[in-house]
């Protein structure tokens, strides 16, 4: 019975990546394909399955489009200037903007190099992300060290620490990435 269990687990493990990969894909394609899919049907009298996924896809190239110009983007400006200034609405105009902001950075802007603290005690050896080197506290250097948690990397603290508290790691900022998402059955030589 345990082998059979054991059989079963590895199956499920196996399986659960490719399923929920293809499950999100699909959720995905078919909230941008209802996303237009009235307008379609009030243009053509009809509905053709996919074609408000390539309208909405159209839509969005059309904004960076429009916003990459001056005119287009102080337009937008003065919408966001608009959300941030009504109550509640700025709540999650904000936070969906930042969140917007941080994913349009390239991995690299937010993280200078991986690196291994002595986190949350000394002997206690966490994977941190630099992100400003340039701190300065009472007139003392210091580097701005961001230690994600696991399994979500966008959770975790920031520490202050002197720069010859760190050690540099021999990890690329997507291998350390992995490490943390897989709670570090996932790992290189750190």
């Amino acid at each position: 019975m345990k082998k059979l269990q054991k059989i079963f687990l590895t199956g499920v493990f196996t399986l659960l990546p490719l399923v929920l990969t293809i499950y999100i894909i699909k959720l995905v394609f078919t909230f941008f394909d209802n996303m237009s899919r009235g307008f379609i049907n009030n243009v053509l009298g009809f509905y053709i399955p996919g074609s408000g996924f390539f309208l909405t896809l159209i839509l969005i190239l059309g904004a960076g489009l429009f916003t990459s110009h001056v005119l287009g983007k102080k337009l937008f400006d003065f919408f966001g200037h608009l959300f941030s200034r009504i109550p509640f609405v700025n709540l999650i105009y904000k936070a969906i903007k930042d969140v917007s902001v941080t994913l349009s950075k390239k991995s690299t802007d937010g993280f200078s190099k991986v690196v291994l603290v002595e986190f949350p005690k000394v002997d206690t050896w966490s994977i941190g992300f630099i992100t400003n080197d340039e701190i300065v506290i009472d007139e003392e250097g210091k580097v701005a060290v961001f230690i994600p948690t696991t399994p979500n990397p966008t959770n975790g603290f920031l520490i202050l620490v002197d720069p010859d508290k760190v050690k540099e790691s021999n990890l690329s900022i997507d291998e350390a990435v992995k490490v943390v998402m897989s709670m570090g059955s996932v790992g290189g030589k750190l």
